[in-house]
């Protein structure tokens, strides 16, 4: 579902670069805000935690079934807002297993935004995260050749939390057109969507592609 897929892409950029490749564990996972993931869906955000989980759960469901995630829990924070937190399935560490990409030796608990809120914007981006963001972008374009820009791309888009928004929206936008055979140059297509978005909302990338 649109959801689900949404969800794949906004968790599997965080998972990736902070599991270790065939750890365990039950301390690993990320906590997200009922209010912070309407946004980043995006969602109609729901004043009853009954409809919220009526809206949600069908698609965490879809990525329990599929061996994406472990587990989610919700949790109480505060009047018609919850935490949601995400445990990895073994989906998770066998994508990791399969790109190798190495983790911190301790795994924290995350209370992620991606980035969660304008507060964490120009905040120095994690490197595990940043090769992580760059692998998921060469992963839907298959552009190797431009991995430099990919990764000043990616790196800019952590401090950002809009330009990160856009980013997830166009790489799924050329997932799904390529699927339909719509595009052949996916590389091509990411770049001129984003820059076109950017131009859109007046945001001045400042970047040169190679």
């Amino acid at each position: 579902s649109t959801i689900a897929q949404r969800l794949y892409e906004i968790l599997g950029v965080k998972f990736y670069p902070r599991i270790r490749s065939g750890s365990g564990g039950g301390g690993e996972g990320l906590r997200y805000r009922y209010s912070t993931l309407c946004q980043l869906l995006p969602a109609a955000r729901q004043r009853y935690r009954s409809k919220a989980r009526e809206k949600l759960d069908p698609a965490h469901d879809e990525l329990i079934e599929t061996g994406f995630l472990a587990d989610v829990r919700w949790e109480e924070a505060e009047e018609r807002d919850w935490l949601l937190h995400y445990l990895p399935g073994p989906r998770v560490r066998e994508e990791l297993r399969r790109f190798q990409v190495p983790g911190p030796e301790e795994v924290p608990l995350l209370e992620a935004g991606a980035p969660a809120s304008e507060a964490d914007a120009g905040a120095e981006p994690d490197p595990y995260e940043q090769e992580g963001l760059v692998a998921r972008i060469l992963e839907v374009t298959g552009d190797e050749h431009s991995r430099t820009f990919y990764a000043q791309l990616a790196r800019r888009a952590l401090s950002e939390p809009k330009l990160y928004d856009l980013l997830e929206r166009c790489l799924a936008e050329v997932k799904y057109e390529a699927h339909q055979g719509r595009i052949r140059n996916k590389g091509a297509a990411f770049v001129d969507k984003l820059k076109r978005a950017c131009k859109e909302r007046g945001i001045d990338l400042g970047l040169k592609s190679s």
